[in-house]
């Protein structure tokens, strides 16, 4: 079969999302609820629940912790690539950060664990599977200022991803960084960005 080849699929798919935020002097929390009906898997809610302190005027820091839920898509379930027999993709994930901004300057730290049942993956021939049990953590590391009227930004990304096994997932760096530079003359905005990743294993 040709790659991408055609295929046939339908269902019903809805959704509805409610949120309530909430302030008090340094103190803020923001509550999310989400229920998805889709009509191969039923009814799915997810909750979420967000937490954020003003250390100091400059300083923020931030706590989530939420559950999500991904259903397969069509082209995941009938293509020549996917199996009817996929499980919709759920999560639990956990996120703590620290946000320091200044004039032009910004700082921005996280640390996440996200845990996924039914992963949606792909093996070294592109076919779409199921992982029963899968861990994602790690670090990101952000920051951009402003040096002689150029905007610098740059990120670098540590992560663990490990299957139930404590085997590498398919496709995830354990490495990646960027750096950019951007420039603001009259209407226009110049720039440019460099990539960096590591290796990627295609065949957990």
């Amino acid at each position: 079969a040709a790659y991408n080849s055609s295929f046939s699929g339908s269902r019903n798919q809805s959704a509805l999302m409610a949120g309530y935020a909430y302030k008090y002097k340094a103190h803020s929390v923001q509550l999310n609820v989400r229920n998805d009906q889709v009509g191969l898997y039923g009814s799915k809610t997810s909750p979420g629940i967000n937490y954020g302190m003003q250390v100091a005027s400059n300083i923020k820091a931030n706590f989530s912790a939420a559950t999500g839920f991904r259903a397969p898509t069509l082209e995941q379930l009938y293509s020549t690539y996917g199996s009817t027999s996929l499980k919709p993709e759920t999560n639990r994930n956990k996120e703590l950060g620290i946000i320091y901004r200044e004039r032009d300057t910004s700082l921005k730290a996280v640390l996440y664990r996200n845990e996924f049942r039914n992963l949606i993956s792909t093996n070294s021939s592109f076919y779409y599977y199921n992982v029963n049990v899968a861990t994602v953590k790690g670090l990101t590391l952000y920051g951009s200022g402003k040096v002689w009227g150029y905007q610098l930004r740059g990120s670098y990304d540590l992560l663990n991803a490990k299957d139930g096994s404590d085997k590498a997932l398919n496709l995830r760096a354990p490495h990646q960084a960027t750096l950019g530079v951007d420039k603001s003359i009259g209407e226009w905005k110049l720039g440019g960005e460099w990539m960096g990743v590591g290796h990627r294993y295609y065949n957990a």
